[in-house]
């Protein structure tokens, strides 16, 4: 759309975010799903879907790398609060 470069993109993106895309993205992924798991009614493999991950295994070993729990665990602690 703005006619950049993937190579290019990806140098302007860490300049003004001082983390690369793929980084980004994960987190941002990562934080919208824990807003999702905070509801009870949606299935775990249902919200790695909606946060852009069709392999809900890959998505589990993605929010454990970043949360250090995996989802389950996120939501059994939510709600034992």
């Amino acid at each position: 759309m703005m006619n950049y470069s993937e190579a290019y993109f990806c140098k302007l993106f860490k300049q003004c975010f001082n983390k690369n895309f793929t980084s980004y993205l994960m987190e941002y992924r990562i934080k919208e799903a824990k807003k999702l798991l905070e509801q009870p009614t949606v299935n775990v493999k249902d919200v790695g879907k909606a946060v852009g991950y069709m392999d809900s295994t890959y998505f589990t070993r993605v929010f454990k790398r970043i949360t250090g729990i995996t989802p389950t665990e996120y939501r059994l602690y939510i709600f034992q609060k």
